[in-house]
This record gives structure tokens, C-alpha cells and sequence, in this order.
């Protein structure tokens, strides 16, 4: 259920980038396994871990979960599941209620999305339900449109502008998606799942994304975030209080975000922020703005995989029947493959348990 629920796994952070990487136990080289996986690669730069990388690597505890019982029809859409078949329990993701259309989107690859009553899966659990994979922390992915420009880039992991009276409307900071499975050239972020590390798969353009960031300023500002979709750019508006002794958090996503024209984003270039024109500053006001920990990440995306059987779609399910899947859409064992499952499958609902030291 990665990235929701992970087992037994190690984090490795990267010599190259320094950003963390967090795999499955048995992904790491021990004496006992000299190296399964010295090709492993850090999912952010793209570059292959150091064997020292390896040998710091920290052990992380597996998640444990709590099951709670409850009349199965009670159960809501994008609930955590404990279901039983063939004598094993599984943890899932119910999507699927009694009387719901399960299809596939047409418009889709040869790895198409499963829609519930003609929506996708993640626009439903959206955005309270929707588990989140990282895409990138790293400052550099970030640029400014303006040139020259008053934003100032830092090595310390933030954007700075002396004078907010300097900051143009036009002024867009944007992301620009590196992959590192081709060499870090820019590309649109890609369905990837870190833990991962020995799944050999094609991999499929995501659009539903993130950003999470943090403002300090003397005065308010009104933030806006641009995102690019293939069904149009949508726009996402903040008004931050304001933080001169603090940092004010900012989260925004696609589904907070209205539909917009010609703003500066595309497949490559999904993200892009700035400081509003409405900004509430005097003239006299040269107060520092700074923005800190840029932070992409995407929603799970539920498509089939190359295996899975589409002539059964689309399907109605039944009074008794329910439709589960993984959040660990590539190796993921659910209704895409065992079909339906009847409600008397379902033993509870699951709820993470916080570990204490």
C-alpha cells in the first residue's frame, strides 16, 4: 500500500543530491546479498547510489494498523479496508460502492485510468482521500520567467526578494520537471513509485499535482499558483497573513484551483508561482519576501496495468459488491485482478497506528 502504508524498509540518502530514498529492505545489498541492485538509482537525480550510500542506509519500522469492525454499509468511498480472500487479508482502498460503473477512460494509454460513474478515481478521493507521492524538493528545478529578476535564488533551499515593491505582477517562479530516467532532460512528471526499485515498467505522464511551500513576509500576500492540465491550466489564489517572525505554509492543488487561460505552464513546466499585483504594501514598505521549501508532489493515479483483463469493463456493481484497489498501482493485487468483492469480504476499516518511542 506505498507510499499510504509501507512494510519493513530503509532510507538511503543519496551522495550525489543528498535527497532521501526510501525502499524495501530487501532492495538493500548485505553480505548475505552482495548486490541484487548495485544499478540502483536515486529517483531524483538519476544517478546511481555510492556503495556507502548503502551502507548508512537507516533502518525504518514497518507501519502497523488498527482495524476497526463496521457495518459494511456504512462504509465510505476512499475508506482504508481490511478484506479477506482466498483466506488472506489485505489492506485496500474501497472506491467502489454497491450500484457504482466501473470503465476505463478512452482517452487514456495502453495503461488506461479506471473511472467510477464516468470520474477518475483520484478526482474522487480528492483532495482530502488522495495519497500523495513526493516528485521533488530540490530548489534548482525552479526558475524565474523574468529577466532580469527581482526574485534572488539561494543556496540555502529559498527565493528572496529585497523589495516587495520590486516584484512584477508578471513575475512567475516556475518548475521545470528533470527525469532521471532520461538523463535528467526535462520531461512531464512520470507515474514513478520509489519503493519500487525492481519493478521494470512503462511509465505514464501524471497531471495531478501539488505544491507545498512556505512565505515570510511583514505584510500580506496574495499568492498564486499555476498548474498545468491536459484539460486547460488552472489557477490556485491565496491570501497569506502576514509572518515576519515566522513562516506561513501554503498547499495548493489542482482541485483548489479554478480553470484559467494563457498562463505560463505546460507539460514540462507543470508548476508556477507568484506574488500577485494586489499585494498590501505601502511605498514605504522594503520589506524582504521569501519563499522556502518548494515542494512538488503528485496524487496516486489507479490505471490498469498491461496484464489486467479490460474486456470486463464497463460493469455495474451489485447490492453486495464493492471495487478495492492498491495504492501501489504498479504491483498492486485488487479488483483489477480478482474482480468485485462482496461485502462480506470486508472486516473493518483501517486506521495507521502512530509508533511512540
Amino acid at each position: 500500500m506505498a507510499p499510504t502504508l509501507i512494510g519493513s524498509a530503509r532510507q538511503i540518502v543519496c551522495s550525489h543530491c543528498e535527497h532521501p530514498l526510501t525502499v524495501d529492505a530487501d532492495s538493500i545489498p548485505t553480505d548475505s546479498m552482495p548486490a541484487p541492485n548495485s544499478t540502483l538509482a536515486c529517483l531524483h537525480c538519476g544517478k546511481r547510489f555510492m556503495p556507502s550510500d548503502f551502507e548508512n542506509a537507516s533502518a525504518l519500522p514497518a507501519d502497523v494498523v488498527t482495524v476497526t469492525t463496521i457495518d459494511p454499509r456504512q462504509l465510505s468511498r476512499g475508506e482504508l479496508v481490511a478484506v479477506t480472500w482466498e483466506d488472506q487479508q489485505h489492506v485496500k482502498r474501497l472506491v467502489g460502492l454497491p450500484g457504482d460503473t466501473v470503465s476505463l477512460d478512452p482517452a487514456s494509454d495502453d495503461r488506461p485510468r479506471i473511472l467510477i460513474n464516468g470520474q477518475r478515481v483520484e478526482d474522487l478521493l480528492a483532495p482530502t482521500q488522495s495519497p500523495r507521492v513526493d516528485v521533488s524538493s530540490d530548489l534548482m528545478r525552479w526558475h524565474s520567467l523574468a529577466l532580469p529578476s527581482s526574485w534572488l535564488r539561494s543556496t540555502s533551499n529559498h527565493w528572496s526578494s529585497k523589495n516587495a515593491l520590486d516584484i512584477r505582477e508578471s513575475e512567475w517562479i516556475v518548475y521545470r520537471h528533470q527525469d532521471p530516467h532520461n538523463a535528467g532532460r526535462d520531461g512531464p512528471v512520470l507515474d514513478d513509485y520509489p519503493m519500487n526499485t525492481s519493478v521494470r515498467r512503462k511509465l505514464s505522464p501524471v497531471d495531478r499535482l501539488w505544491l507545498d511551500a512556505s512565505f515570510r513576509s511583514d505584510f500580506a500576500l496574495n499568492v498564486q499558483v499555476a498548474f498545468w492540465t491536459p484539460e486547460g491550466h488552472r489557477l490556485h489564489e491565496s491570501h497569506l497573513p502576514a509572518s515576519s517572525s515566522g513562516f506561513t505554509t501554503l498547499t495548493a492543488c489542482v482541485w483548489d484551483a479554478a480553470a484559467s487561460e494563457n498562463q505560463p505552464v505546460s507539460a514540462n513546466l507543470p508548476i508556477a508561482i507568484r506574488i500577485a499585483g494586489d499585494t498590501e504594501t505601502s511605498d514605504t514598505e522594503t520589506s524582504e519576501v521569501t519563499i522556502e521549501g518548494l515542494s512538488v508532489s503528485r496524487s496516486v493515479e489507479y490505471r490498469l496495468n498491461r496484464h489486467h483483463d479490460r474486456s470486463r469493463y464497463p460493469f455495474t456493481l451489485s447490492e453486495n459488491e464493492c471495487f478495492v484497489l492498491g495504492d501501489n498501482v504498479p504491483i498492486s493485487v485488487d479488483s483489477r485482478t480478482v474482480g468485485p468483492i462482496h461485502l462480506r469480504s470486508i472486516q473493518g476499516t483501517c486506521h495507521p497506528l502512530a509508533l511512540t518511542e
